[in-house]
């Protein structure tokens, strides 16, 4: 791929196979023996430094080919090393040293492994065909790689990217429709040409230019994506994200800058008391975000491979590219950034004694809410109820020591209240029909005045759902438990 106007990291366009020797090729007849034939085993060196996607594409390629191989580091800043200039002239990596063969540039190393070690376990497989689609794909992943880092270090080049994104989904759909990988389950040169750059320009171009995702219309480049960092090949090699982005300010128009503040991003699901906690946090605080529906009965290979491992929501993706997990710890998060703009409630008190008594209320709200879903979902009506109403005191209690309500810290609403009340709905719902008419509400009234007063709160009270809504819900999810 071209790249004479980037530094550094596009290293070179020309494919060149260089060997400081010619290599002799044993005839293979009737009577040339086993040993004749065998390769003799001869060290291999990978000149190397991380940053460089090329250099990820032939590291790659050796894991997957079970090589045993010694990398040596060259520093990229600075000016070549004089050591490193005897070895390659031109000052590139990587450089693939296989005994006394030297061998140049990342796509024609990952072919020379791939033809040298194993053989049998190819990754350029296929027929003719398919071989000859693997190249062609190859010259367009060099298209997109140039119109990365031009769209990087100049937002003009949006268009040029995008049809070039556009080009790689279609050759992607025409070969394999349903993926993951360009051959389907199987991975090649093909996907190892690409993941490095794709992984490298999600991070980077999200965090420099507001936020923008590159999987946003390619849902095959995701697929591939998602399913090659399970590889252990490409999770071993790939870097972090605050690493790509910290290496990549200098292709930036204008010089290093800092990420610019851009779209927050929440994952979540229509259906989780969690989620909803926190959208009635962002409501509180005023705070927009885009939104990402996660189907937790299905969730997408990606999520767990790029935002949150254990699978679980809500997950909120800040504009550099962190992630901060959990619900109450999420509403914490947003009330730190954002406690100090005009007109935008405390969640979380700052006082020593208030944090604590806070505090001491979120332990006491999980019991219930535990014991809660207990006796909706359990067996031994009886003793569920018992641990019900043993699990609801001490938070009845808290709440009326605490303040004369309606919520915990009195007449506005506060992290305590959100830990307990996107459940306490739920159970308002659906006591009266799966938790033998337990009038929770009756016997705890400061929790029926909690959510009496969420409902007809003029923030809160537009994110809840109607009590049918949460009815359905858990009638869907004790069906599907039976």
């Amino acid at each position: 791929m071209a790249s004479k106007s980037l530094p550094e990291l596009l290293f070179s366009s020309r494919f060149i196979l260089a060997f400081s020797h010619t290599e002799r090729r044993t005839p293979r007849g009737p009577h040339t023996t086993q040993s004749q034939r065998r390769i003799p085993r001869m060290s291999v060196t990978l000149y190397w430094n991380k940053i460089c996607p090329f250099v990820q594409r032939a590291w790659i390629t050796l894991i997957e080919k079970r090589v045993a191989f010694e990398l040596v580091y060259v520093p990229l800043s600075g000016g070549t090393p004089a050591w490193y200039a005897e070895i390659n002239p031109r000052a590139t990596v990587p450089t693939l040293k296989h005994g006394d063969r030297i061998v140049f540039e990342s796509n024609l190393i990952a072919q020379y492994v791939d033809d040298t070690f194993d053989p049998k376990q190819s990754l350029f497989p296929g027929s003719a065909y398919d071989r000859h689609r693997v190249r062609f794909f190859l010259e367009q992943v060099g298209e997109f790689v140039g119109s990365a880092y031009g769209f990087l270090s100049d937002r003009a080049g949006k268009d040029e990217f995008e049809a070039n994104v556009k080009n790689l989904e279609k050759l992607l759909a025409e070969q394999s429709p349903s993926g993951p990988f360009f051959l389907g389950d199987t991975f090649s040169l093909a996907d190892i040409a690409l993941v490095p750059f794709l992984d490298r320009f999600r991070h980077t171009l999200f965090a420099f230019v507001d936020g923008y995702d590159i999987f946003a219309s390619a849902p095959r480049l995701k697929a591939l994506h998602a399913a090659a960092t399970l590889r252990p090949s490409v999770f071993q090699t790939n870097q972090s994200g605050a690493f790509y982005i910290d290496a990549y300010k200098g292709y930036v128009s204008g010089g290093p800058v800092e990420p610019t503040k851009r779209p927050l991003k929440l994952y979540t699901n229509g259906n989780c008391p969690f989620c909803e906690r926190v959208k009635i946090a962002l409501a509180l605080k005023g705070i927009v975000v885009d939104e990402v529906e996660i189907d937790l009965a299905d969730p997408p290979a990606w999520y767990a491979a790029d935002i949150n491992p254990r699978g679980t929501v809500p997950a909120l993706a800040l504009g550099d590219g962190r992630i901060v997990h959990e619900s109450n710890l999420i509403v914490a998060y947003f009330d730190e950034e954002y406690a100090a703009e005009e007109g935008k409630p405390a969640l979380v008190p700052t006082d020593g004694l208030a944090r604590y008594q806070q505090n001491l209320f979120l332990e006491a709200a999980s019991g219930l809410v535990g014991a809660g879903y207990g006796l909706l979902f359990g067996k031994g009506a009886d003793e569920k109820r018992a641990a019900l109403q043993e699990a609801a005191r001490p938070v009845e209690d808290l709440l009326a020591q605490q303040s004369a309500g309606p919520f915990f810290f009195g007449a506005e609403p506060s992290l305590a209240d959100l830990s307990v009340l996107t459940h306490l709905v739920r159970f308002s719902a659906s006591l009266p029909e799966f938790g033998n008419g337990y009038a929770l509400f009756t016997e705890f009234p400061r929790l029926g005045a909690l959510v009496k007063a969420a409902r007809e709160h003029p923030v809160i009270g537009k994110v809840l759902k109607e009590p049918e809504a949460y009815l359905a819900i858990i009638r869907a999810r004790i069906a599907k438990s039976a």
